[in-house]
């Protein structure tokens, strides 16, 4: 609106007063250019009563689609601490706010760094546990997307997004080698390659997908809480 309005009318405007300053005529140019500031107030006044009416209709909404993504991050975070066997958070909290925040924490300081070694050692049956998981989320971000995209802003679309990417490089390695993962030394098959190597290599590598996961989570739920306190 700017550029292609109040722009042009407020350079008119001034072209009027300036205008008005060398060429009186009565003050024709002087009733002109006030004409155009008034219909620029008017435009901008307008704007901001819709503007404020939009706020008030989309603020409950808003608050509802927040809460979602606040779920999603957290069924997320649990979905893979509970495929990896990390322990649970042990604090009792009872205001929401303070306990996605704990639980946001708790993420960074103790599920991220565990992730790398508890990957490494999941068992064949682990590894399928840990696709469910990764599937899981993956659907957990579809359905937000599916169902929001047109009122995310973009950083929450970039998140989402961002999130799903990589729990779709992580389960890559287990669909792609599912007879190596989690198989022990004396029961890998026979490959070109050390089979060990390629066994750890694909499964740091799907470690290293799951932490950017947690990431994306924690810095979307952190976000979340942000803007809830910001218009608290």
């Amino acid at each position: 609106m700017w550029n292609r309005l109040i722009l042009p009318l407020g350079l008119i405007s001034v072209g009027l007063l300036v205008v008005h300053a060398v060429y009186p005529l009565d003050g024709l140019w002087l009733n002109l250019g006030a004409s155009f500031i008034a219909i620029i107030v008017t435009i901008l006044y307008v704007d901001r009563i819709l503007e404020r009416h939009d706020e008030r209709r989309w603020h409950r909404p808003k608050k509802l689609i927040s809460h979602r993504i606040m779920v999603t991050v957290g069924s997320n975070i649990t979905n893979i601490r509970g495929a990896l066997g990390i322990a649970p958070l042990n604090a009792l909290i009872t205001e929401p706010r303070a306990m996605h925040r704990e639980y946001l924490k708790y993420c960074a300081a103790v599920i991220e760094p565990e992730v790398a070694s508890q990957v490494g050692g999941l068992d064949q049956v682990g590894w399928k546990r840990l696709a469910r998981a990764i599937e899981a989320c993956y659907t957990n971000c579809e359905n937000v997307l599916s169902l929001f995209a047109s009122t995310l802003d973009p950083r929450q679309l970039e998140l989402l997004i961002e999130m799903q990417n990589h729990l779709r490089t992580a389960a890559l390695p287990y669909q792609t080698f599912p007879d190596l993962l989690g198989v022990p030394d004396n029961n890998l098959p026979a490959t070109k390659s050390d089979p060990r190597e390629l066994r750890d290599h694909h499964a740091g590598w799907a470690a290293s997908e799951l932490k950017e996961v947690l990431r994306s989570c924690r810095e979307l739920g952190e976000y979340e809480l942000n803007k809830a306190t910001a218009t608290a």
